[in-house]
């Protein structure tokens, strides 16, 4: 079966569905397909992942203590 057929039979099949979290449920699939075919540069993605290591590895920052080091570093109040 080509995809042009799955996707009508998956159409057929979603007129039949009578629960709205089965809605939902394929409306937050779509979304995340939507968001993950987003083309993103290499050198964010190395950022990113340098970003998500630095999380799991616990080296972060409360927001109060950021804000603490750019009000000292600007001088503001």
């Amino acid at each position: 079966m080509d995809l042009e057929s799955r996707k009508y039979n998956i159409i057929q099949e979603l007129f039949k569905v009578k629960e709205e979290s089965v809605i939902y449920t394929l409306e937050q699939v779509l979304k995340k397909e939507k968001i993950e075919s987003i083309d993103i540069p290499e050198n964010l993605k190395k950022i990113l992942d340098k970003s998500l290591t630095q999380i799991e590895e616990g080296k972060t920052h409360s927001t109060e203590e950021v804000m603490s080091r750019v009000k000292d570093k600007f001088n503001l109040v």
